[in-house]
């Protein structure tokens, strides 16, 4: 049975991110979409959007633009990871990954920890008003672990979000004895979670690339096109505004046109 829309985040400018939901929430909008999926950051922005609160998600991207980064060599991240997988089929994404990251910066478990148990936020909390799934890999064979937050309690909840979202300190935070790496490695796997719940109208939100894009049935690949983007935290403003208008022209465009 075809399902109603979805929309996934990619990438790690929740600023871009938040101009998206910030417009979906002025519109009304929220009823047009069934699911949402998130890799990286993008996994924050899939849960507030998924709860529909736009305010926390606005008090969400606050906090964690205070949040000092922590920067390592490009590669150095890629020696980790490789250190740590036996299935090699996603190396060159996970290069390609180590370049974007080495630049963006990582946040550790104790400072996200605090981000997820700030009590004005609820990020853990399971009140879900759709279906919300995050996307890892599971070590060491990269086998895609998928989680649909609706299931599962706010202990379990915080531990995917830390898998999800931290920086890979060699794996002690296990789910179900599981080790697990962000998906933020590939930029497909947020589209590739929707299409495998038979999701075919899906909203891709890209935040690497700073766009928008809509597709409906057959979703041709999606390929992480654009590195350079580093994200100018002292310029958040102008994300938000651009994802803003960039929604809007969807919603006039595509939302309001389909059944």
């Amino acid at each position: 049975m075809e399902k109603d829309f979805a929309i996934a985040f990619i990438g790690n400018n929740i600023f871009y991110h938040l101009g998206v939901i910030k417009a979906v929430d002025e519109y009304n909008m929220y009823n047009r979409f069934k699911a949402v999926s998130g890799t990286g950051l993008g996994s924050l922005s899939a849960i507030m959007f998924g709860k529909k609160d736009c305010n926390s998600f606005k008090n969400l991207c606050i906090l964690m633009s205070d949040i000092k980064r922590i920067h390592i060599e490009e590669d150095e991240i890629y020696k980790i990871l490789n250190m740590h997988t036996i299935n090699k089929s996603l190396n060159e994404k996970i290069y390609m990954w180590s370049r974007k990251i080495s630049k963006e910066g990582m946040i550790n478990w104790s400072d996200m920890l605090k981000i997820i148990n700030n009590k004005y936020i609820s990020v853990g909390k399971n009140n879900f008003k759709m279906d919300c799934y995050l996307g890892c890999y599971e070590l060491p064979f990269m086998r895609k672990s998928v989680f649909k937050l609706n299931n599962y309690d706010s202990n379990y909840i915080e531990k995917v979000i830390l898998n999800s979202v931290a920086k890979p300190s060699i794996f002690n935070n296990r789910v179900k004895s599981k080790s697990l790496i962000t998906g933020d490695i590939n930029c497909e796997l947020p589209i590739e979670i929707l299409k495998d719940n038979n999701y075919k109208n899906i909203i891709i939100i890209d935040s690497d690339n700073i766009k928008i894009e809509y597709r409906y049935e057959e979703v041709e690949k999606f390929n992480r096109k654009s590195l350079e983007n580093e994200i100018k935290y002292d310029e958040s403003e102008k994300y938000i505004q651009k994802a803003y208008e960039d929604t809007i022209n969807i919603i006039k465009n595509n939302l309001k046109n389909i059944a």
